[in-house]
């Protein structure tokens, strides 16, 4: 670590706030030093974890980790540490205090795959608190209420699933990690969201509308996923039909040619008849299957919200 007037000034930290709070310079050096000194060892055991989740869960996507790095560690404890003055990090506290020393995001396809990622977690790994899930005003959570989540609203429309997992990567004490759960398609709105606004950056109006409008896309288009996928899985369960239906044509057909009393034409006829009433029959079952879907993840609200929020 540099000197202390440096690192406020490449972390937008105010001087005198900093002065407020009970650090010191040697609190500081000290917490450095000892996290550099468990750094690779800490590395290990969040490889172990991400290898056993991937393994694991055939929901998850992919998997990302990150351990903090020790200049934004510090950053981070002085930041903390202002915005609460009575605050006490020191040597023996910091790795409970500053839960996400180490971060494992966990990508996911569908929405409804975060269910099987999170019974995965919640069997195997100890929690530091309750998981939270942060949700943006006007998404459906009933789903969420009543299975051991913290609900919060997100001011700026994030959507995650955040735990907070107890490691150990020495038998003398544990640090907290860090994992959130969410889709590819919030990662990318909360990747380019992070990347305009960290750290502290003051964003441009005109900027903070854009990135509202692309969080509304990025959660219709997970919307729209949702139901693409169990359209397709509807309809392969229903092959079975489209091959009944084949075979009682073909049956009928048989069996009418058997009808020694009709013309040739009337079996032409009769037969045509038969066959159009069935694939009638079936092509208004998929219409009615599709009215269905579309009713149940509510298509027209999905395109519509945008501007119903705008007004």
């Amino acid at each position: 670590m540099k000197t202390i007037k440096d690192l406020l000034e490449r972390h937008n930290l105010d001087e005198n706030a900093y002065k407020k709070t009970k650090l010191t310079k040697k609190i500081l050096k000290d917490i450095e030093a000892d996290y550099k000194k468990h750094m690779l060892s800490i590395e290990g055991t969040i490889k172990w974890i991400v290898e056993t989740l991937i393994f694991n869960s055939e929901k998850i996507h992919s998997v990302r980790y990150r351990q903090k790095n020790p200049e934004r560690l510090i950053a981070k404890i002085i930041r903390k540490s202002i915005e609460d003055n009575t605050r006490i990090i020191n040597l023996s506290t910091y790795k409970k205090e500053i839960t996400d020393l180490v971060g494992i995001r966990i990508l996911h396809l569908i929405k409804e795959d975060w269910e099987s990622i999170d019974k995965f977690i919640r069997e195997n790994y100890e929690f530091g608190e309750d998981p939270i899930i942060y949700y943006r005003k006007g998404d459906d959570i009933e789903n969420y209420k009543g299975k051991g989540f913290k609900l919060e609203e997100h001011p700026k429309h994030y959507r995650s699933i955040h735990y907070l997992i107890k490691v150990n990567p020495n038998k003398k004490n544990h640090l907290i990690a860090e994992i959130q759960v969410r889709t590819l398609n919030e990662e990318v709105w909360s990747e380019i969201d992070h990347t305009i606004r960290y750290p502290e950056k003051k964003v441009h109006s005109l900027i903070e509308d854009q990135l509202t409008i692309l969080n509304r896309v990025s959660g219709s288009a997970d919307e729209i996923g949702s139901f693409v996928l169990k359209l397709d899985e509807s309809f392969k369960n229903n092959e079975s039909t489209l091959n009944a239906k084949e075979k009682i044509i073909t049956d009928l057909k048989s069996r009418i040619q058997k009808f020694d009393s009709l013309s040739k034409d009337d079996k032409k006829d009769f037969t045509e008849s038969v066959e159009k009433a069935i694939v009638d029959l079936y092509e208004n079952s998929e219409k009615i299957l599709l009215k269905k879907f579309a009713d149940d993840f509510q298509i027209p609200k999905i395109w519509n919200r945008s501007k119903k929020e705008k007004k």
